[in-house]
């Protein structure tokens, strides 16, 4: 009797050709394609369509919620500056670093060679770069090799540089499609915002209506997306809420928790599994909080982590002593934390307090600002030109 693998060979010989297969064969080696080759060929024939897009995509992006780490590094004891960028795969289905490099050292992905200062934003899957030079913002997709450039702001007070990305493809609460860059001046108080689903399109600014003691505080510069709104902590112990639909914007402060002390570090902040979650540590335990919107934006304790249990674990014991771990980014769709000391990055599961090493740097490295400058980085597969046509198509037929 032959084996299986002849049997596959002599109905493979027998094939006329490859679209002559049954389709789990055909989804075999199609999964094996490099992601960019995979996306491209669902133009082949309606079949390769069907499969990519209703399998091999769900399939990848289901079991690499999280692929890799984007994170700064420095020399240690510097402080502030930005240094290189460094990428640590943690899934072990796939391997996007290559993809992220292309980007971050302009090869083929962008026009133009980023410098560190240059990248700005990660989010969901895209990345978000500005070219000094031109003033222009890049909305990049590493998966895909892909970028979409944005005008320069039309405004004369306008930064020259900063900015976020605004991106849920997957939020059954944000009624406005495609990708947006923001940006944010402190002096002028002004929100920069662009976005292609507004009518006519473009460049928009709105005044932003924040208390003196708030506005003259400084701000973490990570600023996260939730539900369409766009968030980010400030030390005077707030979240601030910056919220833009149609031509109408709101702007609104929420305290953080009472036990927040109001100064620097505030803390991290993130989106887990539906909510908005935010991490403090202090010398002794690292705490996380989930913010119950319902409930008039009420901030729940969901975790006290002593800092003694990283102390006494065999992985942190080439740490150099850095004992002060705090949380570095929240998984999207679980429970794991993204945390960290000086010099190294681990996932954490609060519930089986399993520890698992990302990366560790060398005695001479550090990490840069971890609450704010360590992004998880998720495969995002659909074209980035998808979005754009989707939202010029609504714009035509609105006309």
């Amino acid at each position: 009797m032959a084996s299986p693998v002849a049997a596959q060979l002599e109905y493979c010989k027998a094939a006329a050709n490859i679209s002559d297969l049954d389709e789990d064969l055909m989804l075999e080696i199609i999964s094996r394609l490099v992601i960019k080759h995979m996306v491209s060929c669902k133009s082949v024939s309606k079949l390769w369509y069907r499969l990519i897009s209703d399998v091999c995509i769900p399939r990848i992006t289901t079991l690499s919620p999280v692929s890799s780490i984007i994170y700064n590094v420095l020399p240690l004891g510097e402080t502030d500056q930005i240094g290189p960028w460094s990428f640590e795969s943690i899934a072990k289905s796939t391997s996007t670093t290559t993809y992220l490099e292309d980007c971050f050292i302009g090869n083929n992905t962008l026009p133009f060679r980023p410098s560190p200062n240059d990248f700005l934003d990660c989010c969901n899957g895209l990345l978000l770069f500005v070219d000094p030079s031109s003033r222009q913002y890049y909305v990049c997709n590493p998966s895909t090799q892909q970028y979409h450039v944005f005008p320069e702001p039309p405004f004369d007070d306008s930064p020259k540089c900063g900015g976020a990305l605004m991106f849920e493809p997957d939020s059954p609460n944000v009624s406005e499609p495609g990708y947006k860059v923001v940006t944010i001046s402190r002096s002028p108080p002004r929100f920069y915002f662009f976005s292609l689903s507004f009518l006519p399109g473009g460049w928009y600014v709105y005044t932003l209506c924040f208390e003196p003691a708030i506005l003259e505080a400084s701000w973490n510069p990570r600023y996260v997306c939730f539900n369409g709104i766009l968030h980010c902590l400030s030390v005077s112990g707030h979240l601030l809420k910056f919220n833009v639909k149609g031509l109408l914007s709101c702007f609104k402060a929420t305290k953080l928790p009472e036990i927040v002390s109001r100064d620097l570090p505030i803390g991290c902040l993130g989106v887990s599994c539906g909510n908005l979650h935010y991490s403090r540590s202090d010398q002794s335990s690292m705490m996380v909080w989930m913010l119950k919107v319902e409930s008039a934006d009420e901030w729940v304790l969901k975790h006290t982590i002593c800092l003694q249990i990283f102390d006494q674990h065999p992985l942190c014991s080439n740490l150099l002593g850095s004992s002060w771990f705090s949380v570095f980014a929240f998984h999207p769709s679980s429970d794991m934390l993204i945390i960290g000391a000086e010099n190294g990055i681990f996932c954490y599961d609060p519930n089986t307090k399993r520890l698992e090493r990302s990366c560790s740097l060398r005695e001479n490295k550090s990490i840069c600002n971890g609450n704010h400058l360590v992004f998880p980085y998720s495969i995002k597969l659909t074209p980035l030109d998808a979005s754009v046509q989707r939202m010029i198509d609504e714009r035509r037929n609105n006309w």
